[in-house]
This record gives structure tokens, C-alpha cells and sequence, in this order.
């Protein structure tokens, strides 16, 4: 241990490492014991090689799998372990994309005041206040963190363009990452762009080489027919009480038919609309948020940008209040803003945020981890969609640290 003048205390790195691992090897041998969307994966995976179609099954009863052949292929060989075993050595996995991915934002983000606590300290305040979205992907074995890592190691300001395809793989994976590319395209990232289409391509036709043409070509209409933006359940999203996004929220607020099976009585309905009304209204949010993530730009367009990091914060917030059947696990794209927030409120030399902007900012973090400190109480989370609030309050806070180089050059 470490000790200062000021007796503050803090664990050796030594120390600190080897206590993440006993806790990260703790953490995923309990969660290999539970349920969680790898078994679909690994399900999935043994009826495609089996000659089924993945993407007519129902898995756990009424889950779909949504994601791409080859990932189905590149975990078949985990079919062949024990169950526990394979979700034991895919959390490990998601573990270590945690700590890539902390990593890179910790390397992007402004420089800290060492007079105000050691990085430990930082580090400990930003963990609280995501525990809750790193917990539950692990609880739920999830893809989130894998994305997460997968667009923060693309988005890197280096000459590495070959990382384009990272993204590339992620668009295949799971659509999400198809949000870096406007960004690519603002900032003139042309190489990147032309690689993630590149790997994209690559990722649907290698599955060919295995797969007989016909069904391989059959399996993405079906990954399609799921997929379709246009289908009404993208819009009218209520199917399930833990959806969160404004694709449910808006519904919620706006139709008294915004419920599904599982839905409290408890009224949550502001005005009850028709639902060609309720499904514009929807569409205009989307739009609208779609297109405030030009607020987070700190240069004009095909410039170098001010702060990088800033630009994909904002970017990966919206992400999960954009696209339909988001879960509290999805919002983990959240934190990179709250890294930036925790960082430029508290451990700058000058700190940006008045003392208002702290308070709101720590409540849209309280909110996102609600579900952690106050479970009990979930059910009406979901009902009132307290997530989406909060991820939205937060967004409210992000864009108020904008840099201020960005805004002088926004009013010149």
C-alpha cells in the first residue's frame, strides 16, 4: 500500500491486479452457473451446423437469434465443452474486453489533476457508477461489451485504417456498430470506411464457403425478415416490459395499447393517440436524436475534430435510445460519456460543470443503476422506463462539457 502526506491510502498496482483477477475469475465462474443469451448462441450454433434454420428456432422458449453465421461459426467449437465451461471462458472473454475497452478511454480523455486523487480513485467513482450495466451483460452473458471494445478500438485516432473492419465485423455481428459510419464519413476517415464495408462483406459471404448457396442465401432472408427496420414491432416496441429506447418509451407515453403481456395496469399514458400517429411521432424522436449527435462534433465537418473522444462518447450514448428492443444491458454504450463526465466534473484541473450540472449528471448515473443498488423495485423501472429517462438526462449533461475549444469555433 501507498501513503501520502495527506494519509490517503491506496492498494499497490501489483495489489489492484491481482484482486481484479481473483474477482474477475469469481464473477465468471458464479455466472457460468446462470442462464444467459450464450446458451442461445451456443444452440444456435449446433442447429446451424446441424442443417436447422437458427433464425426460426425459439430459444429459451421465445427468444429469436438475431446475429450472423460466422459468429455462429466461430464459436462452434465451444459446442463441443461442457456448457459451464464454454459460458465460463466467454466471460472471462467479455471481462477482458472490459478492461480493453476502460483502457482506451482512460488513454483518450483529458488530462487529469493529480493534486485531486489518484487514478485509483477515479477509477473506483466510475466503476460505481457502471457496475450495474458491466454487471448485467456478465449476469446475461451479452454481446454489449464486445461492440463496446469493438467500436472504441475503430475509433482510434491512429494510421492503423485496418481497425475500419473491426466495425466491419460489428455491423455483421449485430447491426449497432453501422452508427460509426456517418461519423467515419463527417470526419473523411475514407480507408476505415472502405475496410469495414470490405470486412461487412467478407463476414456474410465466408459463411458461403461451408454452407450450400441456397440455404446459406435462405438463412439471411430469415436473419432479414427479423431484421427489417419497417417491421411494426421496431416501432411499436412494448412486447417486452424491460425494452427500453424511445421505440418503447414514446409508445408508452402516447397509446393506452402500449402494453404487453407482463404490463403493470398502472397508468403510464400521457395522451392516447391512433397508432399511425403514435408510430410518426416515434419515427420523428428517432430522427431527432439521430441527428443530434451533430451537436457532439468539435470541428466542422472533414476537419480534425477537437476531441475525438468527446465525438464517440456522444455518438455511443444515442445509440441504445435509437435502436428497438434495447435492455439495460445495451445501455453500457453509455460509458464513455459517464467516463468523460466523472473525469471533466472531478479530476481536471479546471472542472466545466457547475455544481447543477454535477447533481443532474450523478442522477442519470444513479438512474442507469437503479436496477444494481434498488432492485427490488424494478418492475416499476421498467414500467416508467426510468433507463431511457436517465440515459437521456445524461445525454442532457454530456453535451453540456462540450469542449470548450469546440464551442468558440461553433460561434465563429
Amino acid at each position: 500500500m501507498k501513503m501520502n502526506g495527506t494519509s490517503s491510502w491506496m492498494p499497490s498496482a501489483t495489489y489492484q491486479k491481482l484482486f481484479l483477477a481473483i474477482v474477475c475469475v469469481g464473477i465468471a465462474a458464479f455466472e457460468s452457473r446462470t442462464s444467459g443469451d450464450f446458451e442461445i448462441f451456443l444452440a444456435a450454433s449446433s442447429d446451424f451446423f446441424l442443417g436447422a434454420n437458427p433464425y426460426e428456432e425459439l430459444y429459451h422458449q421465445w427468444y429469436h437469434y438475431y446475429y450472423d453465421l460466422l459468429f455462429l461459426s466461430l464459436i462452434y467449437p465451444l459446442t463441443w465443452l461442457p456448457v459451464s465451461i464454454a459460458k465460463f471462458l466467454w466471460i472471462l472473454f467479455l471481462e477482458g474486453t472490459m478492461f480493453r475497452s476502460w483502457k482506451l478511454i482512460e488513454s483518450w480523455l483529458p488530462a487529469r489533476d493529480e493534486s485531486k486523487g489518484g487514478l485509483f480513485y477515479e477509477r473506483l467513482v466510475l466503476f460505481i457508477a457502471s457496475a450495474n450495466l458491466w454487471l448485467i451483460n456478465f449476469h446475461l452473458h451479452q454481446l454489449t461489451p464486445v461492440l463496446l471494445w469493438l467500436m472504441l478500438e475503430a475509433a482510434q485516432e491512429t494510421k492503423r485504417s485496418w481497425r475500419g473492419g473491426l466495425v466491419g465485423f460489428g455491423i455483421a455481428l449485430k447491426v449497432i456498430p453501422i452508427a460509426a459510419i456517418p461519423l467515419w464519413f463527417l470526419r473523411g476517415h475514407w480507408l476505415k470506411l472502405r475496410n469495414a464495408v470490405m470486412v461487412v462483406f467478407a463476414a456474410l459471404v465466408v459463411p458461403f464457403l461451408w454452407t450450400e448457396s441456397d440455404r446459406a442465401l435462405h438463412l439471411l432472408e430469415s436473419r432479414w425478415d427479423l431484421l427489417n427496420p419497417t417491421n411494426q414491432e421496431h416501432v411499436f416496441d412494448v412486447d417486452e416490459e424491460s425494452f427500453h429506447s424511445v421505440t418503447t418509451w414514446i409508445p408508452t407515453l402516447t397509446s393506452v395499447e402500449a402494453r404487453g403481456d407482463n404490463t403493470k395496469e398502472w397508468r403510464r399514458h400521457l395522451i392516447d393517440l391512433p397508432f399511425p400517429q403514435v408510430h410518426l411521432l416515434t419515427r420523428i424522436v428517432q430522427f431527432l436524436l439521430l441527428c443530434s449527435v451533430l451537436l457532439f462534433l468539435t470541428a466542422p465537418p472533414w476537419q480534425p475534430p477537437v476531441s475525438a473522444v468527446y465525438e464517440w462518447a456522444g455518438l455511443l450514448t444515442v445509440i441504445p435510445l435509437v435502436f428497438p428492443h434495447q435492455q439495460i444491458y445495451s445501455f453500457l454504450f453509455t460509458f464513455p460519456a459517464m467516463a468523460w463526465l466523472i473525469r471533466n466534473g472531478w479530476f481536471v484541473p479546471k472542472p466545466q460543470m457547475s455544481r447543477g450540472l454535477k447533481a443532474l449528471s450523478i442522477l442519470a448515473m444513479f438512474i442507469l443503476n437503479l436496477h444494481l443498488y434498488l432492485g427490488a423495485y424494478r418492475s416499476f423501472y421498467n414500467h416508467y422506463k426510468l433507463v431511457t429517462i436517465g440515459a437521456l438526462i445524461l445525454l442532457w449533461c454530456f453535451y453540456k462539457t462540450k469542449p470548450m475549444e469546440s464551442r468558440m469555433t461553433d460561434r465563429t
